[in-house]
């Protein structure tokens, strides 16, 4: 009787192991973000993915690509830098917007046309994830070049941080 309490003992340490590891694994904040869009509860959904870090980046990616053309002239130098301010400006109120729109496709039912009805039809075999300390990159084995990036907050789960799609930046350049 005494070694079958132990084996339990054992099994139950085991269990209980293996799912306070796996909480910490991008792959399980991805599959509660699934669930939380699948069951169209945007604030739980928000929880794993961080639309001001997401615009700040995308917003940095864009600036850099301008800063590494040079300009025609003075006037061109001067238009960049006047757009810089303005986007710098509308950053807060894009920021919200997107809040607002993402939060709305959530809740929206599942025949709804925005794009996060792919997010509620993908699996985590979708991806390839690469996890280096408290940063992973995720990339869609089908197209590599849909990746994201996502970080460990304090609190154990990890966030989306950052879309890396090069081909965006192009699209924006033209």
């Amino acid at each position: 009787m005494k070694k079958l309490m132990i084996f339990v003992g054992v099994i139950v340490v085991v269990v209980v192991s293996v799912f306070v590891y796996a909480k910490g694994t991008p792959q399980y904040s991805l599959y509660q973000f699934r669930k939380a869009v699948e069951n169209h509860d945007a604030d739980t959904a928000m929880k794993y993915f961080d639309v001001d870090s997401i615009v700040d980046n995308f917003m940095n990616d864009f600036m850099k690509s301008q800063d590494e053309k040079k300009p025609a002239n003075e006037f061109e130098a001067m238009g960049n830098n006047l757009a810089k301010g303005l986007i710098a400006m509308m950053l807060p109120a894009m920021k919200e917007s997107l809040k607002g729109q993402l939060k709305t496709g959530i809740t929206t039912p599942s025949d709804d046309k925005t794009p996060v009805k792919d997010i509620r039809k993908g699996s985590l075999s979708d991806f390839e994830i690469k996890t280096e300390g408290k940063m992973a990159i995720l990339s869609m084995k089908d197209n590599k070049n849909v990746k994201f990036k996502m970080v460990k907050t304090p609190d154990g789960h990890w966030k989306i941080v950052q879309l890396m799609m090069p081909n965006a930046m192009n699209g924006l350049q033209k």
